[in-house]
């Protein structure tokens, strides 16, 4: 397979997850509460301008977390250059340069993190 486009080895994204209910507004973005103590937390990419049809948001990994009351764990999602890649109008695999955001939540409906990767 050849692969065009910009280098890009592996992103990694961490966050940490809590069982534990926070009473002041000023935890840090990475901190993500939830109540339920069976948590599948998942990362999505979208391509924010990409040169073809693209989905808007795709699922590029999930993790199912149990929390015991209280607890609290650093769960994390590499994100690989295959992951980024997409065929191009002639219909070899790239990678586009440009701005990628990236969603960490629950759900599609349910981001609780979100941030800009950009490759060049």
């Amino acid at each position: 397979m050849n692969m065009r486009g910009p280098r890009l080895r592996v992103i990694l994204v961490a966050l940490s997850l809590s069982s534990a209910p926070r009473l002041s507004s000023a935890q840090p973005a990475q901190q993500l509460p939830y109540r339920d103590p069976h948590v599948a937390i998942g990362d999505r990419v979208r391509d924010v301008l990409a040169s073809v049809a693209r989905p808007v948001i795709e699922l590029k990994g999930f993790q199912r977390v149990h929390l015991e009351p209280g607890e609290e764990r650093v769960v994390s999602f590499t994100l690989a250059r295959d992951q980024l890649q997409m065929l191009d109008r002639n219909l070899p695999w790239v990678v586009e340069p440009g701005l990628f955001r990236v969603l960490i939540g629950g759900s599609s409906k349910d981001i609780r993190l979100r941030g800009d990767l950009t490759v060049r």
